[in-house]
């Protein structure tokens, strides 16, 4: 079987990859997000399972189940180091949960060929010391919402801060996407709307600028995020801790 991992630390997931290639497995690990997203948008032959790193998003305000839905992308996708589950065998069951839940509508989903492996990487999970730790409080926030699913004081400030991080180049693009949150912005969009601020700006400035600000906010290690959807760009803030793909 093949398995892809994303990860921004390639060591972290070292003796998983080993002990599934020493039972056959072949494994590729990315710790570049651009590059990970691209592979699997466009290589024929699609991998097994993708494996992610529970620490390389912040869950409070990223669904990835959610977002690889609205890409089209109906791999499927565990967190091999996810913090919940206290044992090798709750968290095989955990994925086992999770794979129903998300992908049991896919037809060609063969859940019992990927225990094997599923079990070996719990057991190097716990028997390596692998899992993370990570306070709940982290993962789980409140988000004090307001009626229309905002919260407003936060987002207010999230602006004044990146306002003041950001070149001013590339903050105009910034707010508009994070303003409009909730939905795909695309290129020519942004373009009209910069012109409403009175800057006027070709598609390759804007495409520059984007790319410029998810670095930014990538090594920040921002809890904010920058992806391409299938009708622009979109900007993950609002809390979205469950989804049920429809």
């Amino acid at each position: 079987m093949t398995f892809y991992f994303y990860t921004k630390h390639r060591k972290a997931c070292k003796k998983i990859t080993k002990a599934l290639e020493e039972n056959g497995h072949t494994c590729n690990t990315y710790t570049n997000l651009d590059e990970f997203y691209k592979s699997i948008l466009k290589i024929k032959i699609y991998p097994d399972l993708l494996l992610i790193d529970y620490l390389t998003y912040d869950h409070s305000i990223f669904n990835i189940y959610r977002y690889m839905h609205e890409i089209g992308c109906s791999i499927p996708l565990l967190f091999y180091n996810s913090p919940f589950p206290k044992d090798a065998d709750s968290r095989l069951k955990h994925w086992i949960m999770a794979l129903n839940l998300y992908y049991g509508h896919i037809g060609s989903l063969d859940i019992d060929s990927l225990i094997p492996p599923l079990k070996t990487i719990a057991e190097i999970i716990e028997t390596h010391g692998a899992k993370p730790h990570i306070p709940l409080a982290r993962i789980s926030k409140a988000s004090g919402l307001s009626k229309d699913g905002k919260n407003t004081a936060r987002h207010e400030t999230l602006l004044a801060v990146y306002r003041k991080k950001l070149p001013a180049s590339i903050f105009s693009v910034f707010e508009i996407l994070f303003t409009n949150e909730t939905r795909a912005v695309s290129i020519p969009e942004l373009q009209l709307l910069l012109r409403k601020r009175g800057i006027y700006a070709k598609e390759g400035t804007i495409y520059s600028a984007i790319s410029r600000l998810r670095t930014y906010l990538d090594e920040e290690n921002s809890e904010i995020h920058i992806l391409k959807v299938k009708n622009g760009y979109r900007l993950f803030t609002n809390a979205e801790t469950t989804c049920t793909i429809v």
